[in-house]
């Protein structure tokens, strides 16, 4: 999860958490990598504790990086840096993470493609309903700080000279928004099943 936040920074990055393709993004990269291990593993809190390890890992980055003195050896320089800096705040997995977890205790006994029709839209709704305010915040002075980190930025971005890093961008149409959405709730869906295969393969390969 934390190699595949990575991989999908350039969707996920603050500025573009009120874009669907934000949350198609995700929907397509996340759920499976979350289920498949908290399926295999039969634990009561298996998502959460996936979750929980992925927001540990980016929160030690978050917070251990800028201890390290560190400067640009190569331009253009934008930003005045002296230490290492960090990526961004985790997205906030945890809590459809949770969601899915309450979820499975009412499906023990469905089939799996009910399951995932299930699964699927109830990770990418809680994390909407979670994600999308929060962005409001990290867009605000008061994330702006050692323990949010939006005040962190790489040597090279040419952040508050030529553009504003404070200021959502490419906001969708209405349609092109809802029709994104739409396609959220399919690919979670598929990806939840793929999630819950490779669980159950888990399942079998245990000695």
């Amino acid at each position: 999860m934390a190699q595949l936040g990575t991989i999908l920074t350039a969707s996920t990055w603050p500025t573009e958490m009120h874009n669907a393709a934000c949350y198609l993004a995700v929907a397509i990269a996340i759920p499976a990598v979350l289920i498949a291990p908290a399926w295999g593993s039969q634990w009561r809190w298996g998502c959460t504790t996936v979750a929980g390890i992925y927001t540990a890992i980016l929160l030690a980055f978050e917070w251990i990086l800028p201890l390290f003195p560190a400067e640009p050896k190569l331009g253009p320089v934008y930003q005045h840096i002296t230490h290492l800096v960090p990526l961004r705040f985790p997205l906030l997995l945890i809590v459809p993470a949770i969601v899915v977890d309450l979820v499975w205790r009412r499906t023990g006994q469905w089939g799996r493609w009910k399951i995932a029709a299930v699964t699927g839209p109830a990770f990418v709704l809680s994390f909407l309903a979670v994600q999308w305010p929060f962005a409001n915040f990290l867009m605000s002075p008061g994330s702006r700080n050692r323990v949010f980190g939006m005040a962190y930025f790489a040597y090279f971005d040419p952040a508050n000279f030529l553009y504003d890093p404070y200021q959502f961008r490419g906001v969708e149409t209405r349609g092109r928004f809802w029709a994104l959405m739409m396609l959220a709730l399919v690919f979670s869906v598929i990806t939840a099943r793929l999630g819950l295969a490779w669980g159950d393969w888990m399942r079998r390969m245990r000695r």
